[in-house]
């Protein structure tokens, strides 16, 4: 029998997960899968519990939760030698990466999609000893998610983000950089600078041409504006 450690953050997105609980475990017990249950008590501690499912010889780690429960279940495994698959099952207010990957947004359908789906690759980048697969930012909004509550969050989705975006505009502060690539040397202020590895951001920013595993990021500049309408991107 297959051993999978499955971590579920309860309050993610509107909380239905926890109404849909009985199901999943039903789903993946069918599939021959022995589950141990995990539910979140803080906002990191699903990296440490992922870190404990590749120590103990767990065949698959399965999240369900946000983009946030899921970066937290990719730091715990990166930082382990004997990495372990990851399924997904996406509970929270926006949901890109899970777009991105074409998992579906019905979570019993979600499940099934781990259960008789294929392993794929997938780019994780590095920055300062932490891992990410999404987006890695610097500058204006970047404290959004984090400053954004749970509950607002299930009360408006991802229109939380923008309402407390708006509120932060007359605090935009630039930063000056130096950025080095392919022999090219930009200077300038920024306002805000992100790399990625997806179609989405936030469920508002769109980008194109891109691959999950290309082992390339994107990289998005926002040089400071004269003015709130004068922005200027850089890709």
């Amino acid at each position: 029998m297959k051993k999978m450690y499955f971590i579920v953050n309860l309050v993610a997105g509107k909380a239905r997960i926890s109404k849909k609980l009985g199901a999943i475990v039903d789903e993946f017990t069918k599939a021959g899968y022995y589950i141990t249950i995990h539910t979140t008590q803080s906002g990191d501690d699903a990296a440490e519990w992922a870190k404990y499912a590749c120590h103990h010889g767990y065949d698959l780690l399965v999240c369900a939760g946000g983009d946030g429960t899921l970066s937290q279940c990719l730091q715990g495994i990166m930082e382990c030698e004997d990495r372990i698959p990851i399924g997904y099952i996406p509970a929270g207010s926006t949901n890109d990466f899970a777009k991105n990957l074409g998992i579906p947004t019905d979570t019993i359908e979600a499940v099934r999609y781990i259960i008789n789906g294929k392993p794929c690759l997938c780019d994780i980048g590095s920055l300062n000893s932490q891992s990410f697969s999404y987006v890695a930012a610097f500058g204006a909004f970047t404290n959004i998610t984090y400053d954004t509550s749970q509950r607002v969050k299930n009360l408006f989705g991802h229109a939380a983000y923008m309402v407390n975006g708006a509120a932060q505009l007359n605090n935009i502060k630039a930063k000056k950089m130096r950025i080095e690539c392919d022999g090219e040397v930009i200077e300038d202020e920024f306002i805000y600078g992100m790399v990625t590895n997806t179609a989405s951001i936030a469920g508002i920013l769109k980008m194109d041409n891109f691959l999950l595993d290309d082992g390339i990021f994107e990289v998005t500049l926002v040089r400071k504006p004269d003015n709130i309408f004068d922005l200027d991107i850089s890709s």
